[in-house]
């Protein structure tokens, strides 16, 4: 069936998605193309964290810091069960890189208080800012800024970037002592800077530019996670203004809407007893309570899928096997399997293990102790044969041992 769109997004990330978000709810025709999944490249390879970015102050970049803060409220509201405060403690040391007048302007900013949690560390590598972030269950430690000449779909994290994250770690935990073979997991992604003529990609500006060229095709570039929806509505706007600008205006006779979107809530949201932390938490009491579900898992549900978790639990109910949990110390159910696949569009195991139940990223086996299980369950629910199911298990193992790599080519601690 022949089907006209009056925008289409390449791109399925953080940017293409809400680029076709806005488009969709002014009314456009969109279509989204996307070579992978949604949001499988850099998009899902971020610290994790929306944040205003203190590190910017210390190149001058203010209006991106209030960008970036005003957009981390915005998205408080819009999607209270995924993005959630996290107090930071923030070590300064005299002599060091940013000093106490600088910090207390970011933190007055930031309008928080370094309180224990989350650890902003400057690595004595390279004087750079280092996170040490709670997720999931584990301890994240990044990033690294490292220029990258090869293919997009061959980015990967290697052995320097490894070591020098752990010494980075180390150097404020000494206790810790960590080492490459304590790594469960590694993630890179490309940052799509605009070049300038900083010589580190450290110092290359997170400000982000949309272009319109003549033949309508509308590029963005640059930016950040956190902002993702300002970059969106800009793309878009310029995007209409070039269409009103030909002389057929294709567009005329069409009454757009406003798309809301720094009031519209996202998918999980809607529905909430209200926008905030706590209308999450009375979500997970009444998961507990109404389904019977184990607190534990009750609490990770909410937090993850919000309101959207209600049919989690009623599947759960029905079938208390689906509320086991898939691995021991990890609080993901066997549910949200059934549930990537009917609900959140997954079609491959990667797409599960990888983006919807990150066990990839945070399991202790990276999701190979229960990937056949796994294979088994979307055979069946997205009637594979022999064949597809081998072809699917064998690239879930290449992108396993993609996140490995580090571990083929060790380097020798220095300092």
């Amino acid at each position: 069936m022949k089907q006209d769109f009056d925008l289409v997004v390449l791109g399925g990330g953080i940017t293409g998605a809400g680029i076709a978000r806005d488009a969709a709810l002014r009314g456009l025709r969109v279509a989204l193309c996307e070579k992978r999944d949604f949001g499988s490249g850099t998009s899902s390879k971020s610290s994790k964290l929306i944040h205003g970015g203190l590190r910017y102050l210390e190149h001058g970049e203010i209006g991106l810091v209030f960008e970036s803060v005003s957009e981390r409220a915005v998205q408080r509201r819009l999607a209270p069960h995924l993005v959630r405060p996290l107090p930071f403690l923030v070590p300064i040391y005299e002599g060091n890189k940013p000093g106490i007048g600088l910090m207390s302007i970011g933190l007055w900013i930031y309008d928080t208080l370094p309180l224990k949690r989350a650890v902003t560390l400057i690595s004595p590598v390279d004087k750079r800012v280092v996170f040490a972030i709670p997720w999931r269950g584990r301890t994240v430690i990044g990033t690294t800024d490292t220029d990258f000449e090869g293919t997009a779909d061959d980015c990967h994290a290697d052995a320097a970037d490894v070591e020098y994250l752990c010494r980075s770690a180390t150097s404020y935990f000494p206790g810790g002592k960590f080492r490459p073979e304590d790594v469960i997991a590694t993630w890179a992604g490309l940052r799509p800077l605009i070049s300038d003529d900083a010589n580190d990609a450290s110092d290359v500006s997170r400000e982000h530019q949309v272009f319109v060229r003549d033949d309508g095709v509308t590029i963005i570039a640059g930016g950040k996670l956190t902002t993702y929806r300002r970059m969106a509505k800009e793309a878009v706007k310029k995007t209409l203004r070039w269409l009103d600008s030909l002389g057929d205006r294709p567009l005329r006779g069409r009454k757009l809407r406003r798309p809301r979107t720094s009031k519209r809530p996202l998918p999980g949201a809607a529905g909430l007893p209200t926008h905030t932390m706590t209308g999450v938490r009375r979500l997970a009491k009444e998961l507990a309570a109404k389904y019977d579900v184990p607190e534990p898992a009750a609490i990770h549900l909410a937090n993850t899928y919000g309101i959207r978790a209600t049919k989690l639990a009623a599947a759960i109910e029905l079938d208390p096997a689906l509320g086991e949990p898939m691995q021991d110390d990890l609080p993901y159910v066997w549910a949200e399997v059934d549930f990537a696949v009917t609900d959140d569009l997954a079609r491959t195991i990667d797409d599960v293990l990888a983006r919807r139940i990150p066990l990839l990223l945070v399991g202790r086996d990276q999701g190979l102790d229960v990937l056949d299980r796994v294979a088994d369950r979307l055979t069946e629910l997205l009637d594979w044969d022999r064949i597809e199911r081998d072809r699917h298990l064998d690239a879930y193992r290449r992108t396993v041992a993609d996140s490995r790599r580090f571990r083929e080519a060790p380097v020798e601690a220095t300092g």
